[in-house]
């Protein structure tokens, strides 16, 4: 009676693993990565898969489709003209062009395009957000933007000012999981960007990360409004140091993660 109580214990939980994975197999956004992950067993805490490695899952150094280092490419020149067709992230490479080439050297140059600059950039340069006069147009530089920062058009500052920044974010489509919750990779990301703008309202440069974590407390479904709440505890010559909390306004305001980012000035 015990071993066949196991045995169904065992394929329901088999069971709703698959229904989990099963459920990316219509996710366009960052977990169609797991689309191909094969479930082999699940059970009491553990879980076993299996995948073969796609085009989607490789890094520059893939060559035959498997994951072989970058020394497997005969030239530099090929190196980078493997990239002229790729789609995704390494087509920021597109545009670099190679000058020299040999004995453990490698001069190129590359004419800063839209592609290549970072949320500080303006007029199509390489500036620090400082340049910035306010919170809002800081975020208001994303509302154009393709690409990653494009997850933050939606977001709205309420109040910025003395070290402090409150936003507040409507969750769609583009900011969930596949269980139709805040993604936690877009948390990380509000974390990081709200925290800067922060930063930037006690008149520095937004800096540069060099430690960013996140907890996460409850889950927040898409349709639910946010509230994303930064304040710089301590900023010196160097070093700034930014607590964020992120709150549920559609759920009692009842606090959903909360992150520390700190940043080197």
């Amino acid at each position: 009676h015990n071993k066949n109580r196991l045995t169904r214990l065992f394929m329901a939980a088999l069971q709703a693993a698959r229904n989990i994975f099963r459920r990316f197999t219509s996710q366009n956004g960052f977990d169609s990565v797991l689309k191909q992950v094969k479930i082999l067993s699940a059970g009491d805490g553990k879980c076993t898969c299996e995948l073969e490695i796609a085009d989607e899952h490789v890094n520059a150094g893939a060559r035959n489709k498997t994951m072989s280092t970058i020394g497997a490419f005969k030239s530099a020149s090929k190196f980078l003209g493997y990239f002229e067709k790729r789609k995704g992230f390494y087509s920021v490479l597109n545009k670099v062009k190679i000058l020299s080439a040999g004995d453990g050297k490698c001069t190129c140059e590359l004419e800063i395009a839209d592609e290549h600059v970072n949320a500080g950039a303006r007029n199509k340069t390489m500036s620090t957000i400082g340049a910035f006069k306010s919170a809002s147009k800081f975020l208001g530089y994303f509302e154009k933007r393709k690409g990653f920062y494009s997850v933050l058009n939606k977001v709205k500052i309420l109040s910025a000012g003395d070290g402090k920044c409150t936003c507040e974010l409507e969750i769609a489509d583009e900011h969930v999981n596949a269980g139709d919750t805040l993604h936690g990779g877009l948390t990380a990301t509000l974390v990081d960007s709200i925290s800067t703008v922060a930063i930037t309202t006690t008149s520095n440069p937004p800096g540069v990360s060099t430690d960013l974590n996140v907890t996460y407390m409850r889950p927040a479904k898409k349709g639910d409004t946010i509230s994303i709440v930064a304040e710089c505890l301590k900023v010196g010559k160097t070093m700034a140091f930014v607590n964020v909390d992120i709150f549920n306004k559609s759920d009692g305001n009842k606090i959903v993660a909360q992150g520390r980012h700190t940043k080197h000035l």
